[in-house]
């Protein structure tokens, strides 16, 4: 009788065990950022291909890869075709701890910081052909230089500091 008490108390816990495991975060977007409208998604070691395949609201679907090094990105002033959601990736190809936020037309999107070798990514509502900032929120990376502008659509308009933009096309 006591060893049928054990099996179901082990039957139990294998099923406890497995819902739990089952409730398990995926890769997706994470939800959580830093600031209102902050986004991040993605900080897998993975590089990705730059293919533009994202999607969603407002067209666009572009993709940038950024190298980040100190204390600079590169390129420093990328520029996508069409507005709409951007997938930023930045691989840290330097020493120290570096991440991405980018001030867009909706809020402020930014990657997780990760230490050199590693690769995060985000996905930008760039909704509005214009000029939005990118920098290093870590530290004092940004005052050091690691900084440049997203141009989008070949817009003439500016957004540095996180507002709303002027006017498109």
């Amino acid at each position: 009788m006591k060893r049928m008490r054990w099996i179901g108390v082990l039957a139990m816990l294998a099923a406890l065990v497995l819902a739990v495991s089952a409730c398990g975060s995926d890769d997706e977007d994470s939800g959580s950022g830093s600031g209102s409208g902050a986004q991040e998604e993605d900080t897998s070691g993975s590089g990705g291909s730059g293919g533009g395949s994202g999607g969603g609201g407002g067209g666009g679907g572009e993709a940038i890869e950024v190298s980040a090094t100190e204390f600079k990105f590169d390129p420093s002033d990328p520029e996508v075709k069409k507005a709409g959601k951007v997938k930023v990736t930045m691989t840290n190809d330097g020493q120290a701890p570096h991440a991405i936020e980018i001030e867009g037309p909706n809020g402020d999107f930014e990657t997780d910081t990760v230490n050199g070798g590693e690769t995060a990514s985000v996905t930008a509502d760039l909704s509005k052909p214009g000029s939005y900032t990118m920098y290093c929120p870590v530290g004092n990376h940004r005052e050091m230089g690691m900084e440049g502008k997203i141009t989008v659509g070949g817009g003439k308009a500016s957004n540095s500091t996180g507002g709303s933009s002027a006017g498109g096309y």
